[in-house]
């Protein structure tokens, strides 16, 4: 009770702000975009009783056990596998009414074949119901592979819908998930082949380079109150219920130690880290746990630490060491470790980052040393004041000044050894019309233990020389599209030589790719916090410098999902977009589209993997290149609106905001970058990077004219995956966003012809069809 009452404190902290300079409010995100694959048509599956997911790895992992997140180690690719029984394996397998599978998904409670009729006012009737076959599912184990120890019947876990419409038949065998069958009965196995490169057996946490401050190699894994998929695993806060429990789990496959003794001197030790970029801070009962399986199959707990705050958010904040005995309690030819958190349930908050987790023989308690050298940070853009802007607008060139930077602004390189680390960096650069060209390499000897920003210049501890990479050419240009596109890629690549035994190569190398696409962006694509303002009517502007005359055609916002009815149709979170030009501050409003709402990608929820949402311009409005052109806009609400905040790159010198106090235009005093990125060139109604299927990826409409109801069926519609259907006017404008398996109401459309498309949860498009509305 204790521990349910201090979250409710903390959840009341939470949903406040980790930094608030007056009215600018920056709060923790409640959905990883970049981390969402999953439709939410699937819920999470608990963690205790109820469901189960189990993945069975043949062969045991051998020591040493170093893991450092710069590569995919998880558990993803299932296929069938051999069984061989000795001391060093370990698996379970599973036939299905006698096949082995890779997978199967099913149901203790019987499923059935539905079928129904629409009747005149389109409502639906049942006609008739068939239950489904029973699987007969068998069980092993590797104690007796070749006599099941269990037979259970299930069932597939959804019910097949056929219909038969009344002026035409169609067997559309549209597939839906009945929620209370999955939630409460569902589970999923999945065995594989042995695979020594496999190291995790879940994938709860969210891996990435984003969110840690100075880890000791690029790549953490993080764990907060987010699912596998990035969603929270609870939204149901409400003014006497915030969710707090267990979250992310990572479990290690089995390990051998069943030929060690206590001699071996066996430790296990990793690097973790509260906070980093995260807006709030753990507190104490959102605590890390570290568990130990023992020769009797129990978890046992190890090691924790409670929550704890950085003192800053600079880069001084450093990870700390953390290294346990194993002792022979634990000594299986199966043994296995797990990380746990407790968290607040409803997002990307309370984060703890883990890195470099190693289980070796032959150490003591401060065995933190070996020899590797590691980047820590991804590379950003050589491009001086973007990330990104639009080839065309590049290759125009009205201002160098603005285009390249002087020197190579390098992510960070750390010496994990003792000694001094001779290193050699090269630099290499191809893509469109160039390439691949490689530059000089750079020399020099890094200090033991320390991380060094070469940008800033690292010194030869034995000669005292400035160590850098080499210089850039301020006004180089990158060469034409040879595609004649109005796009083009270009990939970076910093990469060490010279370390004979470093001990892992995958951290090595550091890849960045200069995109020039249709938009100005400042941020690098990616979320660690929300942004909003807490002031009603209040503004807020970016300010961008434009190379070329253009049409702005689109305004592209991140937003983070505050609420399961944070995109309602009846939702308080409205604003205008605006649209100014000025100078140092916005002056001249040339445009703006009032009644627009937060939009979670280009749907109103979870349509689109780490996406934007995208905010036609419905007129013609050209921008030219004197003074800056501003976008932003003017909330209807004091709410805070969530706009994706990226705490890795610093644009806070082009972000302005009014509060309506009569004090005009104030500058932004958050370290970070709004998230909008201005759309330039010919008209579009899709943002590049959208996959439209082939026409064989298509769908009916039915009735197609249609009066007051419209539903749509494919057989390319896929179990477990969430479909959402726009239908817009023949400017491109959305007018309806809907669930693309329900019935969608069009009465309210005037007569006419309309464009209806379907996106999936990945952002892959179906062919588009004309829709024609008669009233």
């Amino acid at each position: 009770m204790t521990r349910f009452l201090y979250s409710i404190l903390l959840s009341i902290l939470w949903l406040g702000v980790w930094a608030q300079h007056g009215p600018e409010v920056i709060t923790d995100l409640h959905v990883h975009a970049s981390q969402y694959n999953k439709s939410l048509a699937q819920p999470h599956r608990p963690k205790s009783i109820g469901d189960t997911l189990n993945f069975f790895q043949f062969k045991t992992l051998k020591l040493p056990f170093v893991e450092d997140f710069s590569r995919t180690s998880f558990f993803y690719s299932y296929q069938a596998g051999t069984y061989d029984v000795t001391n060093h394996f370990h698996y379970k397998r599973f036939l299905v009414d006698g096949s082995y599978l890779d997978n199967f998904i099913g149901t203790t409670d019987t499923t059935y074949r539905y079928v129904y009729n629409q009747l005149l006012d389109s409502s639906w009737t049942i006609v008739s119901s068939v239950a489904n076959p029973a699987s007969l599912i068998q069980f092993f184990n590797y104690e007796n592979p070749n006599i099941p120890y269990l037979e259970v019947p299930y069932f597939k876990n959804y019910n097949t819908l056929d219909s038969n419409y009344l002026n035409g038949t169609f067997g559309s065998g549209i597939q839906y998930v009945d929620s209370v069958v999955l939630v409460n009965d569902s589970f999923t196995l999945a065995h594989c082949s042995p695979n020594d490169t496999v190291f995790w057996t879940d994938n709860d946490v969210f891996v990435n380079n984003d969110y840690p401050i100075q880890p000791p190699t690029i790549g953490v894994a993080t764990f907060d109150g987010a699912d596998s998929s990035g969603v929270p695993y609870d939204w149901s806060v409400g003014p006497n219920y915030f969710p707090h429990g267990k979250a992310d789990y990572l479990s290690s496959a089995p390990i051998d130690l069943s030929e060690y003794s206590e001699a071996d001197s066996i430790y296990f030790s990793f690097y973790y880290q509260a906070q980093g970029r995260g807006a709030n801070a753990p507190q104490n009962i959102d605590s890390l746990v570290l568990q130990f399986k023992d020769t009797a199959g129990i978890w046992r707990n190890v090691w924790y630490s409670e929550g704890y705050s950085l003192t800053g958010m600079t880069e001084d904040e450093q990870f700390q060491f953390a290294s346990i005995w194993v002792d022979t309690t634990y000594y299986s030819n199966s043994f296995q470790f797990r990380f746990l958190n407790w968290a607040t349930l409803t997002g990307a908050v309370d984060l703890w980052h883990i890195d470099m987790v190693r289980l070796d023989k032959n150490r003591n308690n401060n065995d933190k040393y070996y020899l590797d050298g590691a980047f820590i940070y991804n590379y950003h853009s050589p491009l001086k004041e973007y990330q990104s802007v639009p080839y065309l607008h590049y290759s125009a060139k009205n201002d160098t000044s603005f285009f390249m930077l002087d020197s190579l602004v390098t992510p960070g390189f750390h010496n994990q050894h003792f000694n001094e680390l001779s290193l050699r960096l090269f630099y290499t650069m191809e893509g469109d019309g160039l390439g691949p060209i490689t530059c000089g390499e750079s020399n020099g000897n890094l200090a033991p233990g320390v991380s060094c920003f070469l940008s800033a210049g690292c010194f030869d501890v034995a000669g005292g020389n400035s160590f850098q990479l080499p210089k850039l050419n301020d006004s180089y240009e990158f060469p034409s599209n040879i595609t004649g596109n109005d796009t083009a890629n270009y990939e970076f690549k910093i990469y060490s030589k010279g370390v004979a035994s470093d001990l892992i190569r995958s951290n090595d190398t550091v890849t960045f790719h200069q995109k020039f696409y249709n938009y100005y962006a400042y941020d690098d694509g990616t979320a660690e916090n929300g942004y909003g303002l807490n002031v009603n009517n209040s503004m807020l502007a970016m300010r961008f410098k434009i190379y070329k005359q253009d049409f702005l055609r689109a305004v592209a916002m991140y937003f983070d999902p505050i609420s399961i009815n944070f995109f309602a149709q009846n939702s308080p979170y409205m604003f205008t977009l605006k649209v100014w030009t000025g100078n140092e501050y916005p002056e001249n409003l040339i445009y703006e589209k009032d009644s627009l709402k937060p939009k979670f990608g280009t749907s109103d929820f979870f349509t689109r993997i780490n996406d934007f949402a995208y905010y036609f311009i419905d007129t013609d409005l050209v921008v030219d290149t004197g003074g800056y052109v501003f976008i932003g806009w003017q909330q209807q609400t004091n709410q805070v609106l969530g706009l994706g905040f990226d705490r890795n790159i610093n644009s806070n010198e082009n972000m302005f905001y009014d509060i309506q106090d009569g004090n005009g235009w104030y500058q932004s005093q958050l370290p970070g970058t709004w998230m909008i990125r201005p759309c330039f060139g010919d008209p579009f109604t899709t943002p590049i990077g959208m996959e439209e299927k082939s026409p064989a990826w298509n769908f009916g409409i039915l009735p197609n004219p249609a009066n007051q109801t419209i539903r749509l069926h494919s057989n390319q519609f896929e179990f477990g995956k969430k479909y959402r259907a726009e239908i817009k006017d023949i400017s491109g404008r959305i007018l309806i966003n809907a669930d693309a398996t329900e019935v969608i109401q069009v009465g309210e459309l005037q007569s006419g012809v309309y464009l209806v498309s379907v996106v999936d949860n990945r952002g892959v498009s179906f062919k588009t069809q004309k829709l024609l509305v008669s009233h």
